[in-house]
């Protein structure tokens, strides 16, 4: 018996390690809004593979399951003078991580903001921050396929893993809304209290993680109970400037793929705080560049990715030796980036 229930442990424990390990090789897109491209960054050797001109204000970009394509978005200047973020429409595009190619581009009414992927690869989740809905694609022809209603103010996505429910963090409603991806009708709202931006689900899906624009720290929410814990950043220096519209408190938040850690970034003060997981203990924090954004992780867990938009860097960070190892130039102002295991590029 012993044997057998050895056996059976090895074999999942294979299994688990197939599924994590790359089928391809990993990749960094990270977009830079104000040069209005995307960069490709060697996951492995940090070096340049690539640049996508776009031609406007981009804003993300996501990899499909298959890693064959790479899903981005633009805002497109309206000409007010005020700002280029007083934008009324956008578009959003494939591309084919092969070649660095734009498959098809659909223009979309309204200002689109951070993108989803549903897990078979069927579609694309566009929240519109200026509209009263959503939009879903056609993630094959960029057709639309759905308009969700909802509120003005969204912002940032996460799918469940079976791909039955879309979670939308609103800035204005200060929500997060709960659709049912089988009817596109909001079934819960679950009231944050303040303008929700990144968010994520955990390993079993049993809370909800996300960071709000005026809170040093972040949020974590359990599902069933509907409790909601505080977990504070190390306190800000005295004298540090409060952030002004649209730039918040901390923006970027990530798990490691083995989930045993979370990181969190400290935008304001540029670094990341690393947590553990499930306890959410601080382990400790990294310095990277200038208004850390986004984060992304390889898929061994050990090295991550950070966004720098105030120093128009990429920073790696080596999580096993709690360090950064260098920041790589990528356009003005990345913002959010994916780690894209692509299948076949040359």
């Amino acid at each position: 018996m012993r044997q057998t229930l050895l056996a059976a442990a090895l074999s999942l424990c294979c299994v688990s390690a197939a599924l994590a390990a790359p089928h391809g090789h990993e990749y960094v897109y990270v977009q830079a809004t104000l040069s209005k491209d995307i960069f490709v960054v060697d996951a492995e050797t940090f070096a340049i593979a690539g640049h996508i001109p776009i031609g406007d204000y981009t804003d993300d970009v996501i990899g499909s399951p298959d890693g064959k394509i790479a899903f981005a978005n633009a805002q497109i200047s309206s000409g007010n003078p005020l700002s280029w973020q007083a934008n009324e429409a956008g578009k959003v595009m494939a591309i084919d991580t092969a070649s660095d190619k734009i498959l098809w581009s659909t223009f979309v009414e309204g200002s689109p903001h951070h993108l989803a992927v549903d897990p078979t690869g069927a579609r694309v989740y566009v929240p519109l921050f200026d509209r009263n809905y959503l939009l879903v694609l056609d993630a094959h022809s960029g057709l639309q396929i759905g308009r969700w209603f909802g509120t003005l103010g969204n912002h940032s996505l996460e799918v469940s893993k079976d791909g039955k429910r879309l979670y939308v963090g609103n800035m204005i409603s200060d929500t997060i809304w709960v659709y049912d991806t089988g009817t596109g009708k909001i079934i819960k709202s679950l009231r944050a209290g303040e303008a929700v931006r990144p968010l994520h689900l955990d390993a079993d899906e049993s809370h909800i993680v996300y960071q709000l624009s005026r809170f040093h720290g972040f949020k974590v929410r359990d599902l069933a109970t509907d409790q909601v814990r505080s977990v504070d950043l190390p306190a800000l220096p005295k004298g540090t400037p409060e952030p002004t519209y649209p730039y918040n408190v901390d923006h970027g938040l990530a798990f490691t793929p083995d989930h045993r850690k979370l990181l969190a970034a400290g935008s304001i003060v540029g670094y990341v705080a690393v947590y553990s997981v499930p306890d959410y203990r601080l382990i400790g924090t990294i310095k990277v560049g200038d208004d850390p954004n986004w984060i992304g992780v390889r898929s061994d867990s050990k090295i991550a990715f950070v966004s720098n938009r105030g120093s128009h860097t990429l920073s790696v960070l080596d999580l096993d030796a709690m360090r950064e190892l260098k920041q790589i130039p990528v356009g003005r102002m990345p913002q959010r980036l994916s780690v894209i295991d692509v299948p076949n590029r040359p």
